[in-house]
């Protein structure tokens, strides 16, 4: 999914905290955000890291051979809520745990990986 579809995200991003102009590409290299020639971020759900540690990994492989940096950053709530653009401060939704010792399993998993390809 594009990260432009991401309206809780972009909002953020767009927010005056932030002010990033976000311009729509059709390739950006395999990254979801490119700052600059040199930097790009992927945006990967942390609930699904699980089960894409692998994928993560060669996505992050193939990346470095474009960009010097290369920032990973995991969203750490149901990809559900980031498709939503309400900002609602009284209803209050339960959300997994996020650091429970599969996901810690798994980023340990992912930096093994990154370590072995380097």
């Amino acid at each position: 999914m594009a990260l432009i579809q991401k309206r809780a995200l972009v909002r953020a991003l767009q927010a005056p905290e932030c002010r990033v102009h976000l311009v729509e590409r059709y390739v950006l290299g395999g990254a979801d955000i490119v700052m600059d020639p040199d930097t790009a971020a992927l945006v990967v759900p942390l609930l699904a890291l699980p089960s894409q540690v692998e994928g993560l990994a060669d996505r992050i492989s193939q990346s470095s051979w474009r960009y010097t940096h290369i920032l990973i950053i995991l969203e750490a709530f149901p990809s559900a809520n980031a498709f939503t653009a309400e900002i609602s401060t009284n209803n209050i939704k339960l959300i997994p745990y996020a650091f429970s010792p599969p996901m810690l399993k798994a980023v340990k998993k992912l930096r093994r990986l990154l370590i072995i390809a380097e």
